[in-house]
């Protein structure tokens, strides 16, 4: 691609006529002829639930490899890219997830609105599915569901691991890993990077936070584990003496998937809230005469019309005999949980069709429908996934300086966001679910033109930090959601 050259107008005091001035862009300390960026789904460009063709190449490393090439026009980036817009499919048997688009859809109750939906298509198109490792090597090394030990892992890009319990391999990396026994790791260096970004860890604490703190099969990645294996990482990243730019873990509450679904969104007329508040005094009533009054009255919940804590499951306990709670403020439910069900059915409240009015004291509790623990997160939970990223972003923060990298501060720039939304261009980005501009349809992953945002926080960092002049990108030029 030809350099891209700016121009600003600029007025000389001898003369009257204007002149135009070129802005110089310069690489400053970095040499970025080699530019290799290594993560996960975000790295990637996964976006709306899945990895799509256009989504990859609107990928925050494809923007940057764009603007890397204003001062080395030689530049080569290659992403592993799809065959096509339509991601994965129902029933998909290589475990590539269904896309999300924007479209009409009918709740329980009868009302059709605008929201995402579940794309749809009758066969998976069989070339997003075929082995591209011989087209390699590939400089964007986003592998979606990576942690920071999977980018070690020997043997993580060979399809036979698909089929062990658990998997031991990821069927993205399966599409083009060099060979069934590279790592992620090794095939990055093939390029022989003379500047790098990387970007994990996100996965460390997110694919626990996303099921809720409840899936023993995806921990809070330990401290000593996570430390190992970025130390492991950035030591050999930088072996052959390059520069990089590494970025840190935002807070999860960044994100809409957390926090869309008010904790208190249960929102209620005066006369559901009486009838509520009948129901929980004779629950109470039954807990007391069961367990006394000291226990049962904690079952006493009191709604009122407007909006109500949902309830929440948590384990049986001699002080929490019937197992469930109001949640608090500051406690968050997940976007994937099953809005119909708490719409129609009392979920996260009481569901009268299992009690039936029967006349057995006991039907009544069992009517009572908490929400599940996989679509919560409690406030032990959130001080868990809390302190997990406040160790891991220490580990982050240490590797940069002792390596001399540019540290790109994503958790700070995701809490400014969240708090002020971000304006370009008289647009202004947040990142509330669907509207806010940032975010794309599965609440996690961003839009183009979020990663656009990235992109940019990437460039400033590393401007700052090497002493370079790379352009930006211009935010609003890339897709947002598209209408139906």
């Amino acid at each position: 691609m030809k350099n891209i050259i700016y121009i600003v107008l600029a007025f000389v005091i001898f003369s009257c006529k204007p002149k135009f001035d070129e802005i110089e862009t310069t690489g400053g300390e970095v040499d970025f002829s080699r530019y290799v960026a290594i993560g996960n789904s975000l790295t990637a460009g996964y976006a709306d639930g899945t990895l799509y063709k256009s989504g990859q190449e609107n990928s925050y490393p494809s923007m940057l490899a764009e603007q890397f090439k204003t001062v080395n026009s030689g530049l080569v980036f290659t992403q592993p890219l799809m065959a096509d817009d339509n991601g994965g499919f129902h029933f998909d048997p290589k475990g590539f997830p269904v896309k999300r688009v924007l479209g009409y859809a009918t709740d329980c109750t009868g009302k059709s609105s605008l929201g995402p939906v579940l794309a749809t298509s009758s066969a998976p198109n069989p070339a997003n599915f075929n082995n591209i490792g011989a087209s390699g090597p590939y400089q964007n090394m986003g592998v979606p569901g990576a942690r920071v030990g999977h980018l070690l892992y020997s043997g993580y890009g060979n399809a036979a691991g698909l089929t062990t319990s658990p998997a031991t391999a990821n069927p993205y990396y399966v599409r083009f890993a060099s060979s069934p026994n590279a790592s992620i790791l090794e095939d990055a260096m093939t390029s022989n990077p003379s500047f790098f970004t990387l970007w994990i860890g996100n996965n460390d604490v997110l694919l626990h936070a996303t099921r809720g703190a409840a899936d023993p099969s995806e921990p809070l990645t330990s401290f000593s584990d996570f430390k190992a294996a970025y130390e492991a990482v950035i030591s050999r990243l930088v072996s052959g003496g390059a520069k990089g730019a590494i970025a840190n873990i935002p807070d999860i509450t960044s994100i809409p998937f957390f926090t869309t679904v008010g904790w208190n969104a249960l929102d209620i007329d005066s006369y559901t809230a009486d009838n509520l508040n009948i129901i929980f005094g004779n629950v109470a009533d039954i807990a007391s005469a069961k367990y006394g009054a000291a226990i049962g009255e904690q079952y006493r919940i009191k709604y009122r019309a407007g909006k109500n804590g949902f309830l929440m499951e948590v384990p049986k306990t001699a002080s929490n005999p019937l197992g469930f709670r109001q949640l608090k403020e500051g406690e968050f439910i997940v976007l994937t949980v099953n809005q119909n069900a708490m719409k129609c059915s009392g979920y996260g409240s009481f569901n009268s069709a299992r009690w039936g009015f029967s006349s057995n004291p006991d039907s009544l509790l069992v009517a009572v429908n908490p929400l599940k623990n996989y679509d919560v997160l409690d406030e032990s939970e959130i001080y868990a996934i809390r302190t997990a990223t406040t160790g891991f972003n220490s580990v982050i923060a240490e590797a940069a300086s002792r390596h001399g990298l540019a540290l790109v501060d994503m958790y700070s720039f995701m809490a400014t966001i969240k708090d002020q939304g971000i304006m370009y261009d008289g647009v202004n980005y947040t990142p509330r679910f669907v509207l806010g501009g940032a975010f794309s349809l599965d609440g996690v992953h961003l839009t183009p033109r979020g990663y656009a945002i990235v992109a940019n926080k990437f460039i400033s960092t590393i401007n700052s930090n090497f002493e370079a002049k790379i352009p930006q990108v211009s935010v609003n030029n890339f897709p947002g959601i598209a209408m139906p």
